[in-house]
């Protein structure tokens, strides 16, 4: 017998049971239905009643599941409970995870669900069989609105769990979480402070060196060849070109003398 493993057992859950109650329902009023379902103790059941059941159990669980989601669902999303955005660029890499949040939460929200559902449809053929709503049929009702209820809360919770679990699984802000995982580049910092940092940074104020007072006793031309060599070239040539002419220099207190 081959073995019943977790995706079987889901799709059982899910359709088959549902839907052999809903065929429960339909055998009050169709008599071929209430033959695969109810034999002589002698006969036993058959083979072939057994694959009719299986198949019409099927065929309405689908059935059901689609009425489900045009009720339930859109019952839910108004309640607060929603389908989350989801990257399906994501879905290839964590397809196993997938598969496991909707065997143990999805599944289990359309058994509920369809349960629900099931049994409403049961429940009235069975009414609309016995057309009468005596006292013997008070205890039957208020067993069958508090499963429903139990039922509804049920699907509910399941639903809820899954979006949430789905949402951390497949959310759009996991992409951009996966794009821009890289640790950020932290600049290495110098215990000298950044006032030195720039200091050390700019060329200029490396290259550049503190001018030198020149030394005392000197001729105000010899100051200014002093300074000169120091400041470079261009300083220099600027220094010789002024010292034969006219300023506040040693060259003006020479024009007065003569």
């Amino acid at each position: 017998m081959r073995e019943l493993k977790r995706d079987n057992f889901g799709l059982l859950i899910a359709y088959l049971l549902p839907g052999s109650v809903a065929l429960w329902g339909a055998s009050y009023h169709v008599v071929v239905v209430r033959d695969w379902l109810t034999t002589a103790p002698a006969e036993g059941p058959s083979i072939g009643g057994f694959l009719h059941a299986t198949l019409a159990s099927t065929a309405l669980g689908l059935v059901i599941s689609a009425v489900r989601w045009a009720l339930i669902d859109r019952l839910l999303a108004r309640a607060g409970v929603r389908q989350p955005a989801w990257d399906f660029e994501l879905f290839a890499e964590r397809l196993a995870a997938y598969e496991w949040l909707v065997a143990n939460h999805y599944r289990y929200y359309q058994f509920y669900a369809n349960m629900l559902v099931a049994l409403a449809c049961a429940y009235v053929a069975r009414l609309a069989a016995i057309g009468d709503f005596g006292r013997r049929e008070g205890p039957v009702a208020a067993g069958f609105l508090l499963v429903e209820v139990v039922l509804l809360l049920g699907a509910r919770d399941a639903l809820r769990k899954y979006y949430a679990r789905t949402r951390a699984l497949l959310a759009r802000r996991n992409r951009r979480r996966r794009k821009d995982g890289a640790r950020p580049v932290v600049a290495r910092t110098s215990s000298r402070g950044p006032k030195a940092r720039r200091a050390t940074s700019d060329p200029a104020d490396r290259t550049e060196a503190a001018p030198t007072c020149p030394p005392s006793g000197q001729s105000t031309a010899e100051q200014a060849r002093h300074g000169a060599a120091q400041s470079g070239p261009d300083a220099g040539a600027s220094s010789r070109r002024r010292e034969p002419g006219e300023g506040a220099g040693g060259g003006g207190s020479t024009g007065g003398r003569t």
